[in-house]
């Protein structure tokens, strides 16, 4: 049987994460709304360490998840969130977590810190990252309405999962999330299309037909030019990608 998470946790930083000046707990658990396979969030923070990490195991009963940092490298995340995928974790887990040392300035200071980034928002995509995603998610598209096989055709339609609902967001200039957590985010967001696209990834499972999943494609690109295949060319930037006259 589990142990009272919130006193598991005082006794797991006394003893592994002592030295550190800031603690917050996230996930769902900390909302109540874990499962039996729900594990503890921590977010660790030290006034200095050599460089972050995350580590997993298993104390007092209860998986451990831990993202361990210190205020640079929490810095350093953030800004690779806000110009590379835009996906906003970190920062949630931070300003939506449960302080659990003692609060301080150190503690406000990196709440502040997510808060001024997550504000600030991501990076716009470029059209030719618009474009480049458009390409994607039609080659997807064509994998599903035209399978080989039942098999192929739902691998087709997970994998086009995070990709579609991603672009979404970013496409917008909006935070954006991976896993379970994206699909929470999506729900929040805009619930009918949410439901739209739920059920219609349900009845490709259940029956193959690939129509309404082409539906919801089709209403998040026109936006942005629509589906997108003839005529798409896409440069390399790479150094070896360069001739040499």
């Amino acid at each position: 049987m589990l142990k009272e998470p919130n006193k598991v946790i005082d006794s797991l930083i006394k003893e592994k994460y002592k030295e550190a000046k800031a603690v917050f707990w996230a996930g769902s658990v900390s909302k109540n709304d874990g499962t039996s396979a729900s594990d503890l969030d921590l977010v660790i923070v030290y006034e200095s360490i050599p460089t972050a990490y995350r580590e997993a195991f298993i104390y007092d009963t209860w998986p451990i998840d831990a993202f361990v940092h210190d205020i640079n490298t929490l810095q350093y995340f953030f800004e690779e969130s806000r110009v590379g995928n835009g996906i906003s974790g970190l920062m949630n887990m931070i300003i939506n977590g449960i302080i659990v040392t003692e609060p301080s300035t150190f503690s406000d200071d990196i709440k502040t810190l997510a808060q001024e980034i997550l504000n600030v928002g991501p990076i716009p995509l470029t059209q030719d990252q618009i474009d480049k995603e458009r390409f994607l998610i039609t080659d997807i598209l064509d994998d599903i309405k035209f399978p080989r096989n039942k098999n192929e055709q739902i691998a087709s339609a997970v994998h086009l999962f995070e990709p579609l609902i991603q672009f979404y967001f970013r496409a917008q200039k909006k935070w954006s999330g991976s896993g379970k957590a994206l699909m929470r985010l999506f729900k929040l967001e805009n619930p009918y299309l949410a439901q739209e696209w739920n059920k219609a990834f349900e009845t490709l499972v259940k029956v193959g037909d690939a129509s309404g999943i082409e539906t919801v494609v089709t209403k998040i690109l026109i936006e942005y030019g629509g589906l997108l295949w003839d005529g798409f060319r896409s440069y390399s930037s790479s150094v070896a990608s360069k001739k040499n006259f």
